[in-house]
């Protein structure tokens, strides 16, 4: 059996917690690695018997281990003492919550990552772009902090706009932004912690990225550590009248990586062509990390206007902007014209479920700077269908002995997995995909040492058989023996042109590609070893040879 073991970023310690940032920090760890001791250790139970009925499910295991769990998991957490922190009501509610949780078994298939006092924690942690030229419904009070407020789970009207569409800035106030050069913004948690230009009055506390690293102390981040930073974003749209302007109208045309990590903010500024009457409208956006606290969304909307325009700028595309999708091997990153990421709340464009935070950073395909890729002269994406590559397969006959591929493609039904069936294994033979015999769950495990990388359980046990299908539309599908789909991706159907196909990398991922080898869709690793980039970091050297 696969041990789950401890290192340095999650090895459990438990003084008592002195301050707010040393317990988030604490029960981060402390979650994680018992959840991680749960789901691995009960898919790894089922990996050993795979191609036999056991019966017993995953939900068997996960419940028999978490009743043996939860004793520790309360044992582990008196020490933290966590009634004398601040808010100490709301902080024990929330812990109880998260211990009665986790002794029901928490949700099928999700890592339990909430974490202990997170209601406190969440409350300290927000931030905004502050100048005159935003839409601001609390303008007047030089103490706000209302365009700072997170935007996760709420509906359309709420969170479009930051819920500002009817208050405006002053006429004739614009951002500016020039055309080929930079522009700097000033972020904070509270307008009061401003220059007196943006509507300040007590001055920025961290005007440059602290050194050493301070992380909530000095400007509520989320990112107590360094490598947390996660990037955020400027997106524009050419409609001078707020009122007209769709989600689908932003582009993003500047990311920084390493944001926030400082109240001034600089911007590279691609070369953008005017705006409608001297007139856009754009917005800031940023999403911080799961593991920096509770799932949020920042959009600070506000008037601008491009100068230094050249004559040789060229329209942004924006008919073929889409939304960005993950892509943990930077050579199957889908880049050019791309929408902001909504998330988290009414209309959402992005697929990441709770705890799986999207974010403006390399994983997702974004550039450093300025996005030079993202006009109608400059787009490198292909949008006619053209054939897939070859499918290659693991030669091994000992690891393949059946010689399984690596695909199943949506116009070739013979390639879809039936639980206890045929399974599709990447082309280095380390790992193996395929549904679980009665239980209908897809799972990904490594053949060298039998360890579970992803899996995604089936709503229904017993209802086989099972089988995977990839449809016409772009849809994967479990669907039961009555013909119930028992899970599928998400935001998939109708993106792209068919046929699809979904192989198995070699790195233990599968990836949905469609007739125009755009990338549509990945899973993620229980581990999360998607989000251990740096936001410091170069980016991917393959991206140099792509067209800008």
């Amino acid at each position: 059996m696969h041990h789950l073991t401890t290192n340095r970023k999650n090895r459990i310690n438990c003084p008592i917690a002195e301050d707010l940032n040393q317990m988030r920090a604490l029960a981060e760890r402390l979650s994680v690695t018992l959840e991680a001791l749960v789901t691995v250790t009960s898919l790894n139970l089922l990996k050993a018997a795979k191609s036999r009925p056991t019966g017993y499910s995953l939900s068997f295991h996960k419940a028999a281990i978490r009743s043996s769990a939860a004793p520790i998991f309360n044992h582990l957490l008196q020490p933290l003492n966590l009634s004398h922190l601040p808010s100490a009501a709301a902080c024990w509610q929330s812990t109880q919550l998260i211990r009665q949780n986790f002794a029901r078994g928490g949700v099928e298939g999700r890592p339990m990552r909430n974490l202990p006092c997170m209601l406190v924690a969440s409350a300290l942690s927000h931030c905004s772009m502050w100048h005159p030229s935003t839409f601001d419904c609390d303008r007047a009070n030089g103490n706000s902090d209302a365009n700072s407020q997170p935007l996760q789970e709420l509906s359309f009207s709420q969170w479009w706009w930051h819920g500002n569409l009817n208050c405006p800035p002053a006429d004739g106030q614009a951002f500016k932004l020039p055309a080929n050069g930079q522009a700097v913004a000033e972020i904070s948690s509270n307008k009061a912690f401003t220059s007196p230009a943006a509507g300040g009055y007590r001055g920025m506390n961290q005007p440059n990225t602290p050194v050493p690293w301070t992380g909530n102390a000095w400007s509520n981040i989320h990112a107590v550590n360094r490598e947390d930073v996660a990037g955020c974003a400027f997106g524009i749209a050419y409609k001078s009248d707020a009122n007209q302007v769709k989600p689908s109208d932003f582009v993003i045309f500047s990311v920084v990586h390493d944001c926030i990590a400082r109240q001034n903010q600089t911007f590279s500024v691609p070369n953008l062509p005017a705006c409608p009457n001297g007139k856009c409208m754009c917005s800031w956006f940023w999403i911080h990390k799961s593991a920096g606290g509770s799932d949020q969304m920042y959009m600070t909307p506000f008037v601008c206007t491009v100068t230094n325009v050249r004559s040789d700028a060229t329209a942004v595309d924006v008919t073929h902007a889409q939304a960005p999708r993950k892509c943990y091997d930077p050579t199957t990153c889908t880049m050019g014209p791309r929408n902001p990421m909504y998330w988290k709340n009414e209309n959402p464009n992005m697929p990441e479920e709770g705890n799986r935070a999207p974010t403006y950073s390399i994983l997702y395909g974004w550039r450093e700077g300025a996005q030079n890729d993202i006009f109608v002269s400059t787009n490198p994406n292909n949008y006619t269908a053209r054939a897939a590559p070859a499918e290659k397969k693991c030669t091994n006959a000992q690891l393949n002995p059946q010689s399984f591929g690596s695909r199943i493609s949506s116009d070739k039904s013979s390639s879809f997995l039936v639980d206890g069936g045929a399974s599709i294994i990447s082309p280095n033979c380390q790992y193996e995909a395929y549904l679980e015999y009665s239980t209908g769950s897809l799972i990904i495990a490594n053949q060298t040492d039998g360890s579970v990388l992803w899996y995604a359980g089936a709503q229904q046990r017993d209802v086989r058989p099972y089988t995977l299908k990839l449809m016409s539309d772009g849809q994967v599908n479990n669907v039961d023996g009555k013909g119930n789909v028992q899970w599928s991706t998400v935001m998939t159907q109708g993106l792209g042109k068919a046929p699809y196909r979904l192989d198995i990398t070699n790195s233990g991922q599968l990836v949905l590609t469609d007739a125009t080898q755009q990338h549509r869709w990945e899973n993620y690793f229980f581990d999360d070893r998607e989000n251990q980039f740096l936001s410091t970091s170069p980016d991917p050297s393959v991206w140099r040879r792509k067209t800008l």
